[in-house]
């Protein structure tokens, strides 16, 4: 995550970049959409925690992160 300029920064895999949804630490959905980006711009300034989850090809990932 970069601050400064309210981006997550991704780490470019063989297998690409599929759907991302984030939420707030209350379960509450801030945003979704599909990359084919290393880079996904955050839409909310709110300071908190937040939890991005990812699905490709039939697998999930989550990662927690600070704003």
């Amino acid at each position: 995550y970069e601050s400064k300029d309210n981006t997550i920064r991704l780490v470019d895999t063989k297998e690409g970049f599929g759907n991302y949804q984030i939420f707030d630490f209350s379960g509450k959905l801030i945003q979704q959409g599909v990359t084919k980006e290393q880079v996904i711009k955050l839409n909310n300034n709110t300071k908190g925690g937040y939890l991005i989850k990812f699905e490709h090809k039939g697998k999930t990932a989550s990662f927690k992160f600070l704003r």
